[in-house]
């Protein structure tokens, strides 16, 4: 009898050790996929919390059977394996979280494998013959371009010139364009649709929208700003214009520089200097063709490392401009202690937040005694970034761009800068050049993951010129990012007399009343939340009211009456 009591007590026990184990409920929180688009698959699933007891198996769905992976990490726990696809296709995936073998939690969803490469592009069909000739231009866009497979409409992308696509070999995809560019209409397709069938090739494609100018007096230009400071000799701002529309418009480019600097010398010569305003004549840009003035400073005052930097440009006229807004541009920049004139950079710095838009820059100089007739840039993307978000923005120069294939499942954006005639080291003003993309971090990054960007270039057959190696870092864990919350109230808008500005306490500064030429008719300081600011003895006509503060900049455009 008393080994029975004695027998009891023990399975007791053991079921209420087995209970304790039990008591919290291990789970997956998430999980994030990769398809290197060669067959090549990763998978990560994050776990809520971690025990040495867990474990995870994967169906990959190819009838290859169940894979068993343990669990990494204490802090943020996580399970990873990578697979390859012998063929394309969608498949069933299955994830089973165990906990001493005993299944806890699961999660079962569909993958797609062996996908490839598209670019959309946008251009303007002028012989009609819905082929992109070399001698055509691009169009700017943005255009909405929703992507269709057997009536399910799977994701919408904004282009602007062009853009790139992941889809699947083998499938049907119709490819519709959801709004027509300023002044345009389509011509190739005439309905705006193309019906594609991606195919079973490593190579990348080209998918291409074009249009047509209708008959327009009214325009879009636009204005875009970019500076580099260094305490010493040879800063620099990047400004330009663009024609966003389908008339050709001329204007004035205006450039305000920060009194901490003084102008030395520019790419193109300015029509006026009064003091530190800087204007060009831009004469007779065509739909999407650019105007782009690099202006190199000297330090006026006593400078820092760390110290900033404000300066803005205007693009003039705006009667009978379709959006006044990009008109005007203000930004503050940082001093560096140096830059390299074959330089890589990046925007925002730092740590940052998954699927961040990255802006990366590459400015090149030919240094050498010979004119560099062509120019190639080749740019090894980071696995952490989405190469289907890559677009061209700006450059110094006529390119044309492409995405190849890496090394270890990469993509590679490739600049051509053909005929470029980049003058030698002996003519300053003229021996430089730069091209800007932007591409977003991937959306399942995990803290503390590291995206690292360099580039490198090609001057003719010398040899090639690397640049610095630029990284953002994913917030690490344990660092909350905290988003500021501002509030602004302008009003009236448009206003006859007096403009009210009521903030948040504490976040703008300073409140600034600037014309279209980008000059400041009125400065106040905020205190508190609400300021009244005259505008009564002002002519009517648009304006711009930029606030400054610890939130950043705003601007807001006022309509005067």
């Amino acid at each position: 009898m008393k080994k029975n009591y004695m027998l009891m007590a023990a399975l007791l026990l053991l079921s209420f050790t087995f209970l304790g184990s039990r008591a919290f409920a291990y789970n997956i929180v998430s999980h994030s996929e990769y398809d290197s688009c060669a067959g090549g698959a990763s998978f990560i699933v994050n776990v809520n919390a971690a025990n040495p007891n867990l474990t995870m198996d994967t169906y990959f769905g190819d009838g290859t059977g169940v894979f068993t992976s343990p669990i990494y990490g204490s802090t943020s726990p996580y399970a990873f394996k990578a697979h390859s696809y012998a063929l394309a296709g969608v498949y069933t995936v299955k994830h089973v979280l165990k906990l001493s073998g005993v299944p806890v939690d699961s999660v079962q969803f569909s993958f797609a494998t062996l996908c490839q490469y598209v670019q959309l592009r946008l251009f303007l069909d002028n012989n009609s013959n819905c082929v992109f000739d070399l001698s055509e231009a691009r169009v700017p866009g943005p255009v909405d371009i929703e992507i269709d497979s057997a009536g399910v409409k799977l994701d919408t992308v904004k282009v602007y010139t062009s853009s790139w696509i992941r889809l699947t070999a083998g499938k049907t995809y119709t490819l519709k364009a959801l709004n027509l560019p300023s002044g345009t209409s389509a011509s190739c397709p005439s309905t705006g649709s193309i019906t594609y069938t991606m195919p079973f090739t490593t190579s990348l494609n080209n998918v291409d929208f074009g249009f047509s100018c209708n008959t327009s007096s009214n325009f879009d230009m636009a204005v875009w700003a970019q500076g580099a400071f260094r305490p010493v000799s040879w800063s620099r701002i990047i400004v330009s214009a663009a024609n966003l529309s389908c008339t050709t418009q001329s204007g004035v480019l205006t450039l305000h520089i920060s009194p901490k600097y003084s102008y030395s010398s520019a790419t193109q010569t300015p029509a006026s200097i009064t003091g530190n305003t800087l204007t060009w004549n831009v004469s007779n840009l065509s739909y999407g063709q650019s105007f782009a003035v690099v202006v190199y400073l000297t330090a006026a005052t006593t400078v820092s490392v760390g110290d900033s930097v404000c300066y803005d440009a205007s693009i003039t006229p705006t009667v009978n401009d379709i959006n006044t807004v990009n008109n005007y541009v203000s930004r503050c920049d940082s001093v560096r202690s140096s830059f390299d004139p074959n330089e890589k950079s990046v925007e925002p710095r730092g740590n940052i937040s998954p699927g961040t838009k990255l802006t990366y820059r590459i400015d090149f100089e030919n240094t050498g005694n010979d004119t560099a007739f062509n120019i190639r840039v080749l740019d090894t993307l980071s696995n952490n970034l989405d190469a289907n978000t890559f677009a061209v923005q700006y450059s110094s120069h006529p390119v044309t761009s492409n995405l190849e294939n890496g090394p270890a499942s990469t993509k590679v954006a490739r600049f051509d800068f053909n005929n470029i005639k980049l003058a030698d080291s002996n003519h300053k003003d003229a021996n430089k050049g730069f091209v800007i993309f932007t591409i977003n971090a991937k959306k399942a990054l995990a803290p503390s993951t590291v995206i690292p960007n360099k580039a490198g270039i090609y001057f003719d057959i010398n040899d090639v010129v690397m640049t610095n190696t630029v990284s953002n870092m994913i917030y690490p864990v344990g660092i909350k990012v905290v988003e500021k919350q501002t509030s602004v109230v302008i009003y009236p808008n448009p206003v006859h007399d007096i403009l009210s500005i009521k903030v948040n306490d504490g976040q703008y500064e300073t409140a600034r009343l600037l014309n279209v030429l980008g000059q400041v008719l009125v400065s106040e300081h905020i205190s508190g939340e609400h300021m009244q600011m005259s505008v009564k003895a002002l002519t009517p006509g648009i304006y711009y009211l930029e606030l400054k503060g610890s939130a950043g900049i705003k601007v807001e455009k006022i309509e005067k009456q």
